[in-house]
């Protein structure tokens, strides 16, 4: 996505007072957000909280959501070398998943709330999270393939090699605890706001009926 979560939770608002002023919606929206669009509705219900408070709004469901930062995110951008596979679409919205981009954001959201607007967002907000099963890993893809896909995608950075051993992504991750093997799962959701639902077993990229 070529635009960062504070931009798209924007685009989000407008689009849902579109809805209800041009085609005078009569019923509230239940408003659904995965991976980077679930942090992306979250920051437009936190920063607009009559989304929920006049009805527009019913309930917010965010699944396998980006919340408190991607290690995917935070290796790709850090590592200069990589950048080839972010410049041409990715790498401002990759940025703003980085845990010293997000975290803050969703923060501050959270900060400017009256506790009474935060009670009440809190009971309309849920979150379905997702890890691997430990009895039954997926590994995510390695670092090779992840470039090799990048090579495929680009072929004018084909002789780019791979800066991380095939490996290493798998390790990386890991250290952050359970995941679904792109975010961990204490990513996936806020201490103290919401119902976090129990996690299901599966991968970031898995569809969930």
């Amino acid at each position: 996505d070529t635009q960062t979560v504070e931009e798209n939770s924007e685009r989000v608002y407008k689009e849902i007072q579109r809805l209800y002023q041009n085609h005078k919606l009569k019923k509230p929206l239940l408003l659904i957000g995965n991976s980077k669009g679930g942090s992306e509705v979250l920051v437009a219900v936190l920063n607009h909280p009559d989304l929920l408070k006049l009805g527009m709004v019913e309930k917010v469901v965010i699944v396998k959501g980006i919340i408190g930062g991607s290690p995917l995110s935070d290796l790709l951008v850090r590592l200069d070398k990589t950048r080839w596979y972010l410049n041409h679409y990715f790498l401002k919205g990759a940025e703003s998943l980085t845990s010293s981009q997000i975290t803050p954001l969703v923060n501050k959201s959270l900060s400017l709330l009256s506790l009474p607007d935060r009670e009440f967002e809190s009971s309309k907000t849920f979150f379905i999270t997702s890890m691997q099963d430990p009895n039954h890993p997926v590994y995510p893809p390695s670092s090779k393939s992840l470039f090799d896909y990048g090579r495929k995608i680009y072929p004018e950075v084909k002789n780019t090699q791979p800066v991380l051993k095939e490996s290493s992504f798998d390790e990386y991750i890991s250290a952050f605890g359970p995941s679904d093997d792109l975010v961990p799962l204490r990513s996936q959701s806020l201490p103290d706001f919401g119902t976090v639902f129990t996690p299901i077993y599966g991968s970031h990229a898995d569809y969930i009926n």
